[in-house]
């Protein structure tokens, strides 16, 4: 079974998706900083402990961590919202990001999940997101990434988000979303029984003036005049979906004769969670401010899944190479991208980020390159593979060796024989 590390894992949307749709992996451990996500977490999925939980991600220190095949990280996505001021690297918040990459560096994951607003493709001039990239490219990744809408993987909330899926460059295989699923779910499916009403927001019906109806592609609204207690132009939807859930109160929806805001199970359905698991969640009793903050920053069950499902039927398509986790480097990358970013938020007002620098100090990074890494670093990685070729029953060759630890042939030259002929005679006792 495949083993996950979540990375900024909120209440659980990774152990939700496994469980919902029964996929064949589970959580090794969490990283999650809010007090109230990680008491949530705990309830309704680590009762009993299994699961190894860290707190501040930047103090986290990687040699602690369960290894893991997949990392799924959903970092603070209010640095690049445009929710928010979009002040981008400036904010320490969107720095949180590449701690990303440090666990990645040091673990090696086979695949890489990472989930955010789809702003994170353009703030900045495409900046940020090509130093993303840069990255995964030196830690030696290639990617894959599209956005991703809710309401095409049968929930009822229109909620784009990015997904970028880095796969180990080692592996030739091209990670493939699926396909958009129609839409079956029902916006008055999710709407709760009147007991279940919690303490939403209601507007008087003789207050509202319709205005002609503004048909959009999910959502059908219309505008209600103000009076003392309500802004001018607020919206109301008719109920065909909701819109993008936030970490504050909802829209108004006209349901079951009156206009209201969305309850707090209502808001857990339109995240494709289970009842059982909202029963859970509901009985922490916390705040309604909480409730609303926890459900608007997660990810939507349904979504996540299928892009789980897609990892592991890729995953079967992997040649076997779990060896390759002994051999760590730890922050070289890292600390180069950190550098790249402090240099050029002291040098700048801009929040520009020249990625051309990546370029052209990519030589600096040479104890990264694996010309010149350690040579009993690499003296044990040959001796891995060729255990691992023995283990197979696969031809033993320097060739194969090459193909199979991603070293460069020079440098298998120089060590093959005489490890060759140690690994034999070990296995041969």
């Amino acid at each position: 079974m495949l083993k996950i590390g979540a990375l900024f894992s909120g209440i659980g949307s990774v152990d939700e998706a496994l469980l919902k749709f029964d996929l064949k992996a589970k959580v090794a451990y969490t990283i999650e900083n809010n007090p109230t996500a990680k008491v949530a977490y705990q309830k309704v999925y680590n009762s009993n402990n299994e699961v190894k939980t860290f707190n501040d991600i930047t103090k986290v220190d990687v040699k602690e961590l369960p290894e893991v095949d997949i990392i799924v990280a959903s970092p603070p996505c209010q640095a690049f919202s445009n929710q928010g001021n979009q002040d981008s690297l400036s904010d320490d918040r969107g720095l949180l990001l590449f701690q990303t990459f440090r666990i990645v560096e040091y673990q090696n994951p086979k695949v890489v999940i990472i989930e955010n607003v789809p702003a994170l493709l353009t703030i900045d001039s495409g900046a940020v997101f090509e130093l993303i990239s840069k990255t995964f490219e030196l830690l030696n990744y290639k990617i894959t990434y599209k956005l991703l809408n809710s309401i095409n993987y049968n929930s009822v909330q229109s909620r784009s988000r990015l997904f970028i899926v880095a796969v180990d460059k080692d592996e030739d295989i091209k990670f493939v979303f699926q396909r958009k699923q129609k839409l079956s779910e029902k916006f008055n499916e999710i709407i709760c029984d009147e007991n279940d009403v919690d303490n939403v927001k209601y507007v008087a019906e003789n207050f509202v003036k319709l205005f002609p109806i503004q048909k959009g592609k999910h959502l059908i609204k219309s505008h209600f005049r103000t009076d003392t207690n309500y802004e001018v132009d607020k919206v109301i939807y008719k109920p065909k979906a909701c819109n993008t859930l936030l970490c504050r109160e909802s829209s108004f929806f006209r349901i079951d004769g009156t206009i209201r805001t969305l309850t707090i199970k209502e808001r857990w359905k339109l995240q494709s969670f289970t009842n059982e698991s909202i029963d859970k969640f509901m009985e922490l009793n916390l705040s309604r401010n909480n409730y609303l903050t926890i459900t608007g920053n997660t990810i939507n069950v349904n979504v996540l899944s299928k892009v789980i499902k897609q990892t592991i039927i890729t995953f079967e398509k992997f040649q076997s190479k779990t060896f390759l986790t002994s051999i760590r480097t730890e922050g070289v990358v890292f600390n180069f991208i950190s550098k790249l970013i402090e240099n050029k938020q002291r040098t700048t007002n801009k929040r520009t980020i020249d990625t051309s620098l990546l370029l052209e100090q990519k030589q600096s990074l040479a104890a990264y390159d694996t010309h010149t890494k350690n040579k009993d670093r690499v003296k044990e990685l040959i001796k891995a593979t060729i255990e691992t070729l023995i283990q197979l029953d696969k031809k033993i060759n320097e060739y194969q060796v090459v193909k199979y630890s991603g070293l460069a042939r020079m440098t298998v030259n120089k060590y093959f024989k005489d490890i060759l002929d140690e690994a034999q005679n070990t296995h041969n006792k």
